[in-house]
């Protein structure tokens, strides 16, 4: 009876837009008891119809049955829910009857006032108002060897990991809990926005909800370093899935990262192009012999393109691969990672040693090559 509250529906008809239809723009009201928000518009190329209950977003086609009507007239999904004879009353209602088998209920809809032009009805925030949830941001103190440190997200139930926004502040001073800044605010405010986008321009050309994830995480945290990892991925729109990573590399205290290339000496980077950072054919071979995935052999056959930086245990390569199926760290010991080391990166990484012993004490290294999969959290 009631399948009509799984409706989510597209319309991606090819047509010329004329002039602007009676029956264009935003709609909220009832299919039957259910409440239904909808959209209509017609842009150079197409007539795009999206609707959605207040119980479900499931996508679901729908095809225009008519050539470009005066009223929106007959749609059809691909399961045989009709809405019919869809017409535009004298009172700005959106009139007519949903049909499932044997089943009909009648279709009451009311203008909403849209943002923007009517020809942009389904971007509008009057229409994506339901679809997407109004959510604050929350911070929580976390620790890493008893450092702390803040986590700041969007605050959305039930947690949604595919389309998770997250990002760490670390403190000047090694004990210093921080504190939640208006610079973040803007910038979580501005990755929503973004997500935002991802999700309304799927949803428009294909039918369906797209996801996007932002997340930071800290590989390594001690009194006076910390590595910031930063994830991003999903789908909105085009060929395959988008998918990102960077590690940077920070003094406590100081805004801009340190380039760990520089902790390398001659042995590690080949300087014959100066404006090309390129690992030598030693260092190379050392790293893409201990990577475990097939995917990551297969792609990361390069000295081009490599991310770099401290860790626990050493210095932690990753090939620089925007794919998932990439997405592996390999760690030189300490010991393993001295000849190749320049003597700005032997200071840097006997203080970071001092660091962690003081913090957590003798860390016990686990042979000279050690393998791992990063984890985005």
């Amino acid at each position: 009876m009631r399948t009509y509250l799984a409706l989510l529906f597209l319309v991606n008809v090819s047509i010329s837009h004329a002039a602007t239809q009676e029956w264009e723009g935003v709609w909220r009201g009832q299919i039957g008891d259910e409440s239904i928000t909808t959209c209509f518009q017609v842009d150079e190329y197409h007539v795009r119809g999206l609707a959605y209950s207040a119980t479900t977003l499931d996508p679901i086609s729908l095809d225009l049955q008519d050539e470009l009507p005066q009223a929106v007239s007959s749609w059809q999904t691909y399961d045989d829910q009709y809405w019919d004879k869809l017409t535009v009353s004298a009172d700005d209602e959106l009139l007519g009857t949903w049909r499932h088998k044997e089943n009909s209920l009648a279709i009451r809809l009311k203008k909403v006032v849209a943002d923007g032009e009517r020809n942009a009805a389904c971007w509008s925030d009057a229409f994506h108002s339901g679809l997407e949830r109004n959510s604050g941001i929350k911070t929580r103190v976390a620790h890493l060897d008893q450092l702390p440190y803040l986590i700041v997200s969007i605050d959305v139930e039930p947690a949604d990991e595919a389309n998770e926004i997250k990002q760490v502040i670390v403190g000047e001073h090694p004990w210093q809990i921080p504190s939640l800044t208006a610079e973040v605010v803007a910038q979580m405010k501005a990755l929503q926005r973004e997500q935002s986008d991802c999700f309304r321009n799927t949803l428009i050309n294909l039918g369906r909800k797209g996801d996007l994830y932002q997340t930071q995480s800290l590989p390594l945290l001690t009194q006076h370093w910390y590595v910031l990892a930063s994830h991003s991925g999903g789908y909105c729109g085009g060929a395959s899935m988008n998918y990102s990573k960077r590690y940077q590399t920070f003094q406590r205290g100081q805004s801009q990262p340190v380039n760990v290339w520089h902790w390398l000496n001659h042995l590690a980077i080949d300087t014959t192009d100066e404006n090309t950072l390129v690992l030598t054919e030693a260092l190379h071979h050392l790293l893409v012999t201990q990577l475990s995935e097939q995917e990551c052999n297969q792609t990361a056959n390069t000295q081009y393109n490599w991310h770099v930086f401290p860790s626990a245990e050493g210095l932690t390569f990753s090939p620089s691969i925007s794919h998932p199926l990439c997405d592996e760290w390999i760690t030189l010991s300490y010991a393993k990672i001295a000849k190749f080391l320049s003597p700005a990166g032997k200071e840097a990484m006997k203080r970071i040693q001092a660091d962690l012993k003081r913090s957590q004490g003798k860390r016990r290294i686990h042979g000279n090559v050690s393998s791992r999969k990063s984890i985005r959290n």
